[in-house]
């Protein structure tokens, strides 16, 4: 089960009862102790503090077991000066291992390849119509600390459990999105990803 949950230096897990958080925290401490590792700490929701952590490039609200992109907002200086080199510095930054920036990476990645078909040099102001494109982004990127994705699939004992996926592809692109959707014995529903 370790093994499952290592993602580059994080271990990051979930649990339905308290006994078994307990046991695979005890268990993961015996085993990184064998192998002289020790870890730095451990975060869990039972703790119910108001602390915010880092868990795989996102910010982790432990009360509300919620999840949010951890973005700059990008300066004014930014978007006075928009050339080549700044806007794929901008795109490249964006690391999202779990998708949630998907919608927005992708929209990055279409503006930079007509950048890139424009033969462009790098610290050259871009031109006008994809000045406002790349404008269009930053509105967008800046919005992104708005999201919020709650970390856990099932929030309580359902009576029903659908998983659904989509896929969609076009020319330019193609992406596939799979979510869960719960409903519990008095009508309350959940949709997460």
């Amino acid at each position: 089960e370790l093994n499952d949950s290592i993602y580059v230096d994080d271990i990051a897990n979930s649990f339905m009862t308290e006994n078994e958080c307990d046991k695979f925290m005890s268990e993961t401490d015996s085993i990184l102790s064998n192998m002289s590792c020790q870890l730095k700490e451990w975060s869990t929701t039972l703790s119910y503090n108001n602390e915010t952590q880092n868990v795989l490039c996102l910010a982790w609200h432990h009360l509300n077991d919620e999840l949010k992109p951890k973005i700059s907002k990008i300066s004014a200086d930014v978007r006075l000066k928009l050339t080549k080199r700044n806007f794929l510095s901008l795109i490249a930054s964006m690391w999202d291992p779990i998708g949630i920036l998907t919608p927005l990476i992708t929209y990055g990645k279409q503006i930079m390849r007509e950048i890139w078909i424009e033969k462009l040099n790098w610290d050259n102001e871009l031109p006008v119509l994809l000045a406002e494109k790349c404008s269009k982004f930053l509105e967008y990127h800046n919005k992104l600390s708005d999201i919020v994705v709650k970390r856990t699939l099932v929030p309580f004992d359902p009576s029903e459990v659908e998983l659904h996926c989509f896929g969609d592809a076009s020319q330019i692109a193609y992406a596939t999105v799979i979510y869960i959707v719960t409903k519990g014995v008095n009508s309350e529903i959940s949709c997460n990803f």
